[in-house]
């Protein structure tokens, strides 16, 4: 592309958030190659964003990528946002037309989107819709809106109609997973204007160890000639941390030597008070942290990785970004259908075993299915390349770009 073409990128989450810093800047890093301008219009968490503005400022610039951060309001939830929404529409329509922008794009947060809308609708710029999920119905699925309450209800249906008028008048639009694109254009006749990103995962990063360093986090945790199910990262809110001992201590039965490792911040207290009730011993499970320096040690290690998600209708649009870290250390997961593209994914290359209903019986006939399985390691590289590479993404985004401009 010989033009430079100017995008305004508004984000609810900041850029100094672990989510900006691994799904939102190395992309944007990558399409800046391709001719694209960025300036970035953000809503910082002001504790996160003191601790690390000048280390995201240097990689920005670095990438000639502009940054415009608002700091995010923390007070009352209904006032606050209303505050931040004027507040991003006066900024987003003064940096678009500082600009020139020729697309706006928001991403995910329905609050970015109506400042897009606003922009598109004072401006010649297209309008990006980069969807992120469902998410008035996140808010539903997650617990956080109580549709019995009145204000709630008032709320979710708000959203609900800007966000169909955001499917009408975006210009282009990305979902993350085929399953909610099959049902946007089911419900919603959208058509050929979406554009399927996954999240990625970084593959340079999540490789298998050496087995030097496996040995010695082996020995660090005491967990030598255990046959190692893992379970990662948060256990709370979409994760069924219950389904997941369930199926554990079916594994205890059939393999025994079998040893849960649980990597994790969140609080482990009900989790482990749930496996000592269902019979568990406590010496078959550990719990630490880790750095995400040393993840792809922590999945290396393991024979198996567990993550049972709630399958609810939200879950339609979400890509987790685990399961592409796990492919990328070759690491056969344990899952469940009616999340996303799993059963897609799953079903194209032998990556591990998934299940439409969570009982013991299933448990079973997957952990027949594990152990007698002969993984190769070409399969869970194809998969994760196809699905989950930062390469794939920026082309897709390329694609998705080319289509608004189409528009204009």
């Amino acid at each position: 592309m010989s033009k430079e073409v100017n995008i305004l990128y508004i984000s609810m989450d900041g850029m100094t958030d672990p989510l900006g810093q691994s799904q939102v800047i190395p992309y944007l890093k990558g399409l800046r190659k391709l001719n694209y301008r960025f300036t970035i219009l953000s809503f910082e968490k002001k504790d996160r964003f003191q601790k690390n503005k000048d280390i995201i400022s240097k990689i920005l610039s670095e990438a000639d990528i502009q940054w415009e951060p608002l700091i995010y309001t923390q007070s009352l939830p209904i006032f606050s946002s209303i505050k931040d929404l004027f507040k991003g529409y006066r900024k987003a329509l003064q940096i678009a037309r500082d600009i020139k922008a020729d697309i706006v794009q928001a991403r995910g947060h329905h609050l970015a989107c109506m400042m897009a809308m606003h922009v598109k609708n004072k401006t010649a710029a297209a309008f990006l819709y980069d969807m992120r999920g469902f998410w008035p119905d996140e808010r539903v699925d997650g617990g956080h809106w109580n549709l019995k309450n009145p204000v709630f209800k008032a709320i979710y249906t708000f959203f609900k109609k800007k966000e169909s008028q955001f499917f009408k008048h975006s210009d282009a639009m990305i979902t993350l997973t085929y399953a909610a694109k099959d049902y946007l254009n089911t419900h919603y006749g959208i058509g050929e204007k979406i554009t399927v990103i996954p999240c990625a995962a970084d593959l340079e990063h999540f490789q298998p160890a050496k087995e030097s360093d496996k040995e010695v986090l082996k020995s660090r945790l005491n967990l030598n000639d255990k046959y190692i199910f893992n379970i990662s990262g948060s256990i709370g809110t979409w994760y069924l941390p219950e389904k997941m001992l369930d199926f554990f201590k079916v594994a205890t039965e059939e393999i025994p030597n079998a040893h849960l490792l649980l990597v994790t911040l969140d609080d482990s207290t009900s989790f482990l008070d749930y496996a000592r009730s269902i019979g568990i011993s406590e010496d078959k499970i550990t719990i630490t942290s880790s750095s995400r320096a040393e993840m792809p040690v922590f999945y290396s290690i393991s024979d198996a990785a567990i993550f049972f998600i709630k399958a609810v209708f939200s879950k339609k649009a979400s890509s987790p970004t685990k399961h592409g870290e796990l492919l990328g250390c070759r690491i056969p997961v344990i899952c469940n259908g009616g999340v996303g593209d799993m059963n897609k994914i799953m079903s194209e290359r032998h990556t591990g075993e998934i299940m439409e209903e969570l009982n013991e019986q299933n448990f079973r006939e997957a952990l027949k299915n594990l152990l007698a399985a002969n993984y190769k390691a070409e399969d869970f590289s194809e998969v994760a390349k196809s699905y989950y590479s930062l390469e794939t993404g920026i082309k897709s985004y390329d694609k998705a770009y080319k289509i608004c401009l189409n528009k204009l």
